[in-house]
């Protein structure tokens, strides 16, 4: 049965953490609605070392391009000689995002139980899922608010950036989906739909990559109830299915309908003031 658990947490790890819908929203609900038992600190990682390979993987290009630029700016600054445009580009593209990285650090580290605690209550969850589905709906093709999408990230100021960071740090509250927030925030700037994409999971490579290694450095052995084979199926199961949710993100943001999603987080919002 554990097995089993283990592969259902994979599966909606893997699910809800990349598609806009708010995958501790989805958690909390259960919680409440079948005392489905969330997950303990340690295994509730792995999953999210899973998703955080599933982003590595997915944008590797990116990633390697990233790393590449910044051993060459390196060399070139040792050496001497000019740094490249692409590679000073990629190197400022970094300090964006550790700078946007900063809000959900300091939220998290003096806010971060308080906001845990609204997460106690079904109703405030609920309302945040449809509070969700209103910023999906943001997305609109016909919107007159937004800014033409025709921005990339090199021209993405480090005070845009700054304020998708923001973003992310509200989007700690359970029910609001980090993804779906930032990559709204990013559209609503007039970065292009993909790059908005980019610059929120290379934000969440910051985030997750740091919980890890602090949760790895405070595990011990005796603390979990798990084994190591459900931890390692967990991991894979949230890794397989991450892969897949983000191209069908991708797709979606290709065809700029990322507010299809807005009616799904109504229901559940709905269904979650109605039902519990």
């Amino acid at each position: 049965m554990e097995y089993i658990y283990a592969f259902f947490l994979g599966v909606l790890q893997g699910v809800t953490e990349f598609l806009p819908v708010s995958s501790s929203g989805h958690l909390s609900l259960l919680e409440h609605a079948f005392g489905f038992k969330e997950p303990e600190t340690f295994f509730d990682v792995s999953l999210h070392a899973g998703t955080l390979l599933a982003v590595l993987v997915f944008f590797r290009s990116l990633v390697l391009d990233i790393l590449s630029s910044i051993f060459r700016c390196a060399e070139s600054i040792l050496r001497g000689k000019k740094v490249e445009r692409k590679d000073r580009e990629n190197a400022w593209l970094v300090v964006k995002v550790l700078v946007a990285s900063i809000p959900a650090g300091v939220v998290g580290s003096f806010f971060g139980d308080a906001m845990e605690g609204l997460s106690k209550d079904a109703h405030i969850v609920s309302i945040l899922l449809i509070v969700n589905g209103g910023i999906l709906l943001l997305n609109y093709p016909s919107r007159p608010i937004f800014a033409k999408n025709s921005r990339n990230l090199a021209s993405c100021s480090l005070l845009a950036c700054l304020a998708i960071g923001v973003v992310q740090a509200i989007a700690i509250l359970r029910g609001i989906s980090r993804s779906g927030s930032t990559i709204t925030a990013g559209n609503m700037l007039g970065l292009k739909p993909e790059d908005s994409a980019r610059f929120s999971f290379l934000l969440f490579l910051v985030a997750i990559s740091g919980a890890v290694v602090l949760e790895i450095a405070k595990f011990k052995p005796s603390s979990s109830s798990f084994t190591l084979g459900q931890v390692i199926l967990g991991a894979v199961v949230a890794f397989m299915f991450g892969v897949m949710s983000l191209k069908v993100l991708m797709r979606v943001l290709a065809s700029k309908k990322l507010y299809l999603f807005a009616p799904y987080c109504f229901v559940i919002g709905l269904a979650g003031l109605l039902l519990l």
